[in-house]
C-alpha cells in the first residue's frame, strides 16, 4: 500500500514536471518569436533610416554639385568678362614678351612662357586678338623657332599660339568630331576602263577626301589609314580637327598591287578649313617642325603638306 502511494506521488510529480516543461517550452517559443519579430522590425527600421540617409546624401550632393557648377560657371563668366575687358593690355603683353624673347636671349625661356600663358588664357576665354597683333606674333614665333629652336618652351608656346590662332579664325568651333581613321574616305571616279591583262581595270580618280572628323597625326592609326591612300593619290581633309602632339608623322610605303613597285608615297596632305590643336612639351619631330613652320606662314587654316 505504501509503495502504491509512492508510485502515485511519483506519477503526479512527473506529470507536474512535464506540465512545467511544456509551459517553459511554450514561454520560450513565445519569447523566441517576440525576439525574432523585434529583430525584423529593427532591420526594417535600420534599412529605412539607411535609405533615408542615402537619399538625403544624394540630394545634398546634387545640391552641392549644382551650387558648385553655378559658382564655377559664374567664375568662368567673370573671367571671360575680365579677360575681354583687358584684352588690349593682354595682347600688348603677348607682343612685348615675344619681342623681348627675340632680342633678350638670356631670358627667352621666361618671356615665351609668359606669352604662352597669356595666349592660353585668351583661348580659354575665346577672346580674339587684333589681326595686326596676330600677324606680328606669327612673325615673332617663326623667328624664335628659327633662332631658339633648342629651347622646349619656344615650341610649347608655338603650339599654344597656333592652336589659339586656328580656333580664333574658325570662330571658336568645337572639335568633338568622330575619328577620321574609323571612316571610309570618298574619291570621285572620273574614268574606269579595262586594262591590258584579263580582269585588270584601270581607274582614274580624284583625291581621297575626309570631312568633319578628327585625326591625330602622330598616332599609329593615322599611319595605317593615310599610308595606303597616299600611295595612290592626295588626301584632302575638309573642315577637320587636326591634333598633333610633337611625335613622328610616319607615312610608310605600302604595296597595293602585285605589279606595283614599292616606293615613297606620291600623294600630299591638303588641309582645307581645318582646326589645328597642337600640344608640345619638347621639340617636335622633323616632320612636325616642317608642319609648324608651314602653318605659321600660311594665311589661315588651309595649307598643303608633304609628309614624306
Amino acid at each position: 500500500m505504501q509503495m502504491a502511494d509512492e508510485l502515485i506521488v511519483l506519477s503526479d510529480s512527473v506529470s507536474l514536471d512535464c506540465e512545467e516543461s511544456a509551459d517553459m517550452s511554450k514561454e520560450q517559443d513565445i519569447h523566441n518569436r517576440r525576439t525574432f519579430r523585434l529583430a525584423i522590425v529593427s532591420i526594417v527600421v535600420s534599412a529605412v533610416i539607411g535609405a533615408g540617409n542615402l537619399g538625403y546624401q544624394i540630394y545634398r550632393d546634387h545640391l552641392n554639385k549644382t551650387s558648385a557648377d553655378t559658382r564655377f560657371g559664374k567664375i568662368e563668366t567673370a573671367l571671360r568678362i575680365l579677360t575681354g575687358a583687358t584684352a588690349p593690355q593682354l595682347e600688348k603683353s603677348v607682343d612685348d614678351s615675344l619681342r623681348s624673347a627675340v632680342v633678350d636671349p638670356t631670358k627667352t625661356k621666361e618671356h615665351v612662357e609668359f606669352a604662352g600663358a597669356v595666349i592660353h588664357q585668351l583661348r580659354e576665354a575665346s577672346v580674339p586678338m587684333s589681326n595686326a597683333i596676330v600677324k606680328d606674333a606669327s612673325l615673332h614665333v617663326e623667328n624664335l623657332i628659327d633662332t631658339k629652336y633648342d629651347i622646349p618652351q619656344v615650341w610649347t608656346t608655338a603650339g599654344e599660339f597656333l592652336t589659339y590662332r586656328s580656333q580664333m579664325l574658325a570662330g571658336w568651333e568645337q572639335v568633338n568630331f568622330p575619328l577620321c581613321t574609323t571612316q571610309n574616305p570618298q574619291a570621285q571616279i572620273y574614268k574606269s576602263e579595262a586594262g591590258q591583262k584579263q580582269g585588270q581595270i584601270n581607274v582614274t580618280h580624284g583625291p581621297f577626301k575626309f570631312h568633319d572628323c578628327k585625326i591625330i597625326l602622330d598616332s599609329p592609326e593615322a599611319t595605317m589609314s593615310l599610308s595606303p591612300l597616299l600611295q595612290f593619290a592626295d588626301v584632302v581633309l575638309n573642315h577637320c580637327a587636326v591634333f598633333y602632339n610633337g611625335g613622328p608623322v610616319i607615312i610608310v610605303p605600302v604595296k597595293i598591287a602585285t605589279e606595283q613597285a614599292t616606293g615613297p608615297p606620291i600623294g600630299k596632305l591638303y588641309f582645307n578649313d581645318c582646326i589645328f590643336v597642337f600640344s608640345f612639351s619638347r621639340m617636335p619631330d622633323p616632320n612636325g617642325q616642317r608642319l609648324v613652320k608651314t602653318l605659321l606662314v600660311s594665311a589661315g587654316n588651309t595649307l598643303q603638306f608633304n609628309p614624306s
